[in-house]
């Protein structure tokens, strides 16, 4: 990355105390940066250094072949704005490392890389190498891995001392943990865009608007929100987990009751900016999920076959055929003409057939699918699924579980933690140089 001469941006924003000398920066230093950077041409510039339109392109690039979105202007120029605010993000965060003298290696990105194509079963080879053949950079994903474990370190080391649970937050977070038995909860996962001034509201709200609009028409949400989500679950796909409706404020609460598995949320304005969110699954909060002897569906599927150890190309052109005929599915007799029509094998009709009786991963969608719902694609042994339960009988056993009061803590502490790390990133942002030129 190509950088200014002379001092810090934030420093000559600071002694600009005079209409005189904010002139002369006005006229000089970014002139400087633009003379330097004119072959690949700046998107913004953070205190002294600067985000090309090359980055730009690259993310989205990524951003779009790793959520299976479709490559067109419409889908790059709604992704846009969240590229430029991450990349823009990602530069303060390495200048404060920086300051710091924090260091991420190339080793660490390495095991990185390779963690991810873990959680995908597959290899980091691979992974680069998929990328690549979608004309993608490989580099832009080891960028963005360096990024998040750049921050990850900084926060560890200058908040994590500030991070204070006690016994009592526990008690109270336990309690509500066992009054909550037998009450609805939700999978969710979520992608966090962050309203840093009073003044980009508006903005980040149509930003937001037009995200939830490209997810809706197809895509992976998990990969998107590992993107462009300014929460720290972004390291593990915008992954909330189960959450109960006692957890959740009131604003999201109304959205989420009116939500199916599958769906994708309106922007909810939150704390900290706007929020969507996606539904894996609801349940009854203390059902035994293991357990499905009691439960019987009568289902309908496409199936996509594949091999056990099909490759990430395949996998995802697969994803992206399921996704294609989600819209369509509106009903089992619409599975089945569907099945018939692209003569699909071993789908359409597969009659009564017990949860328990299906590989683990179809049974667990199945239990909490609500009847007459087409599911997200699903990885099973034989390939990638679309199910739509048709009827269901019997129900899950509910039974009394004990709050792992551990476990509440570690989550307390994790949540205060990112609340830390939040402020520090909009303080960070608030006493910059940004100067946003393009959207894109």
């Amino acid at each position: 990355m190509t950088r200014t001469t002379g001092p810090r941006w934030s420093t000559m924003i600071r002694l600009c105390r005079t209409l005189t000398v904010c002139l002369a920066l006005a006229l000089v230093l970014p002139s400087t940066v633009d003379a330097q950077m004119a072959p690949q041409g700046i998107a913004a510039v953070v205190n002294e250094e600067v985000v090309t339109l090359r980055d730009v392109r690259e993310r989205l690039d990524l951003l779009v072949v790793t959520g299976s979105l479709a490559n067109n202007d419409e889908v790059r120029d709604r992704l846009a704005p969240q590229v430029v605010r991450t990349l823009v993000d990602e530069r303060l965060q390495a200048q404060e490392a920086r300051r710091l003298g924090i260091v991420v290696t190339e080793e660490e990105v390495d095991r990185g890389t390779a963690l991810i194509a873990q959680r995908n079963n597959t290899t980091a080879d691979a992974i680069l190498g998929f990328i690549q053949s979608r004309g993608a950079s490989p580099d832009a994903l080891r960028a963005q891995i360096r990024a998040q474990l750049t921050w990850v370190k900084v926060v560890g080391a200058t908040l994590s001392s500030r991070v204070v649970v006690t016994d009592e937050q526990v008690e109270i977070a336990a309690r509500a943990f066992e009054s909550g038995q037998g009450k609805p909860e939700y999978f969710l996962r979520e992608i966090v865009l962050p309203v840093y001034e009073v003044g980009d509201e508006q903005r980040v709200q149509a930003d937001a608007e037009r995200l939830a609009r490209t997810l809706r028409a197809g895509g992976d949400f998990a990969r998107v929100a590992s993107q462009v989500s300014s929460s720290a679950t972004a390291e593990q796909g915008g992954t909330i987990g189960w959450v109960r409706e006692t957890e959740l404020a009131p604003e999201s609460l109304s959205v989420v009751q009116e939500m199916q598995p599958g769906q994708v949320s309106r922007p909810i304005r939150s704390a900290s900016g706007y929020t969507i969110l996606y539904m894996d699954a609801r349940r009854v909060a203390g059902q035994q999920m293991q357990d499905l002897s009691g439960i019987r569906v009568r289902l309908s599927q496409i199936l996509f076959p594949t091999e056990a150890n099909a490759g990430v190309n395949t996998i995802t052109a697969l994803n992206e055929r399921a996704q294609s005929l989600r819209p369509q599915l509106t009903s089992c007799a619409a599975v089945e003409r569907t099945a018939d029509r692209i003569g699909a094998p071993a789908s359409g009709d597969l009659g009564w057939i017990g949860a328990s009786d299906l590989p683990p991963v179809l049974g667990q969608v199945v239990v909490s699918l609500p009847v007459g719902a087409i599911s997200q694609p699903v990885r099973g042994p034989a390939g990638v699924h679309l199910l739509m339960v048709c009827d269901r009988r019997g129900e899950l056993p509910v039974v009394a579980l004990q709050a792992d009061r551990e476990q509440i803590r570690r989550q307390l502490e994790s949540a205060q933690l990112e609340n830390l790390a939040r402020r520090s990133l909009r303080d960070l942002r608030r006493e910059a140089f940004v100067d946003v030129r393009v959207e894109g």
